[in-house]
């Protein structure tokens, strides 16, 4: 059963990556669980619910910022439309995550800054 919640948690982040407000008591409550309950769900994960999210979105803008489709928008816009609210604080934490800036990333790809 345990297994079926988790993977019912993470279907939940993946449809709802983008919105700004996602939160692990937004997911709890459309799930119809306690945030407590939630993360006893992933206490023997790898990673808590809050840390997933994190980890898909910073994926996710790894990914956009080296598509050449997305090549003239700026890192700013790509952070925004996958949920991160503050710039700053997503280029600490794609630093953090990758060992370099967005745009460091992008550049070092042979993508446009």
């Amino acid at each position: 059963m345990g297994d079926y919640q988790i993977s019912r948690v993470r279907q939940c982040i993946e449809d709802r990556l983008r919105e700004p407000g996602l939160s692990i008591e937004s997911i709890a409550a459309q799930l119809n669980m306690s945030p407590g309950h939630l993360h006893r769900l992933f206490r023997d994960q790898l990673q808590s619910p809050a840390q997933y999210l994190w980890t898909r979105r910073l994926d996710a803008c790894s990914r956009e910022l080296l598509d050449a489709r997305r090549a003239k928008a700026t890192v700013s816009e790509i952070a925004f439309g996958w949920g991160f609210n503050d710039a700053a604080h997503f280029s600490r934490s794609f630093k953090a995550r990758f060992g370099c800036s967005p745009r460091e990333w992008r550049r070092q790809s042979g993508g446009i800054d």
